[in-house]
């Protein structure tokens, strides 16, 4: 059956070459996909924009629209080697993979990408590198990196496996929080702009370990690690700029005059509608009289989101929080009266007992005087 179909379209490719238009056929290169590398199998007939037939292999035989699914093209094997100038270290050595005049690209087992002092990416499942430009669609920077999910192959990006992933990030940061961001960022500034804590479904098994994330990747967009409850100091003459309101991030001060030296400030974080703890991740600036004050985080609330937080508020005076997570910022405000007053202990009971018979035995004492002046 498929070698009936095989000569009459062979024998089509002749009886129609003459009487069809040119630009009604596609040329496909013998041994290779559309647009490969290769020899022309025949020069009658130009590539058009809306093909109805396709010239698919070496046998010279012409597809036509519903026939098309019964060949397969075999590609054959892939020997472009990808850009990988910038990358070092244990990166594959994908020269030492070509020696094997066999080898394909479009199918390497173990393949590793590092950027020495940077990051490193070790593959479980095999991935397709042929051609891959590394070089210009992967960015990194100290403490950073990020694919283009949308130009290196889907087996990189979205590979069948998890990744397992080694991030360096600055010694300055002492209290690390791993985050990502959807998309390809190239920056730092743009990750943490539309970064959240990286969830288990796209990490697992995090750990920092001297200087180093480790983790599990399951997927590949932007990542990048920072620092814990991240509080840059304002000048003390400058209030930090209000947030952009959001339904999705709300902070809540205290309602009416404060007389505490330490404060508790609340914060719901709700992205998507769904109550998430990020802890320390949360990023709280407090200004009290123009100058920042230390605030502790306190707990998370998984079932509402409720960030609570402990502002140091001994000093009186207008106070000012501004809570900021990647692209979510609210900010609230309260006033303080001042450092509280000291309450008078109470008495221990065992010495308010002592006091209670004391005084009952004076005042026995005084009726009983009182009586004999009487008498």
């Amino acid at each position: 059956m498929k070698a009936a179909f095989l000569t009459l379209i062979l024998i089509s490719t002749f009886v129609f070459a003459d009487t069809l238009d040119n630009g009604q056929y596609v040329l496909v290169n013998p041994g290779s996909q559309a647009g490969g590398a290769g020899t022309d199998i025949t020069n009658a007939f130009s590539a058009v924009t809306q093909p109805v037939g396709i010239i698919i292999n070496a046998l010279n035989s012409l597809c036509l629209g519903p026939f098309c699914d019964l060949f397969q093209t075999n590609p054959g094997p892939c020997r472009t080697p990808p850009s990988l100038t910038r990358f070092g270290g244990s990166t594959t050595n994908i020269a030492g993979i070509l020696s094997n005049p066999s080898a394909d690209l479009r199918s390497i087992s173990n393949f590793a990408l590092e950027l020495p002092n940077g990051f490193k990416l070790s593959y479980r499942s095999a991935v397709d590198v042929c051609a891959q430009d590394f070089d210009n669609q992967v960015a990194f920077g100290p403490g950073f990196f990020a694919l283009n999910d949308s130009n290196l192959s889907t087996s990189l990006v979205r590979p069948s496996q998890p990744v397992s992933v080694i991030l360096n990030y600055p010694p300055t940061i002492t209290r690390p929080v791993l985050l990502y961001a959807t998309g390809f960022h190239r920056t730092a500034a743009e990750i943490l702009q539309n970064a959240q804590v990286c969830p288990p479904t796209k990490c697992q098994n995090v750990a920092f370990v001297n200087g180093k994330a480790i983790f599990d990747a399951a997927s590949f967009s932007s990542y990048i690690v920072t620092q814990e409850n991240s509080n840059p100091s304002p000048s003390p003459s400058v209030n930090p700029s209000p947030g952009t309101p959001s339904n999705e991030i709300k902070a809540r001060c205290p309602v009416g005059l404060v007389v505490e030296e330490n404060t508790t400030v609340s914060v719901f974080f709700t992205p998507n509608g769904v109550p998430t703890c990020v802890n320390q991740g949360m990023r709280i600036q407090a200004i009290g009289n123009n100058t920042p004050q230390p605030v502790t985080f306190i707990s998370c609330d998984s079932q509402n989101g409720q960030h609570r937080f402990s502002v140091d508020t001994s000093e009186g005076g207008s106070y000012r929080v501004n809570a900021e997570f990647g692209k979510y910022q609210s900010q609230c405000v309260f006033d303080v009266v001042g450092r509280a007053p000291t309450p008078t202990p109470e008495l221990p009971v065992w010495l308010a007992l002592v006091a209670a018979s004391l005084a009952f035995s004076l005042a026995r004492s005084s009726k009983a005087k009182a009586t004999g002046r009487k008498k």
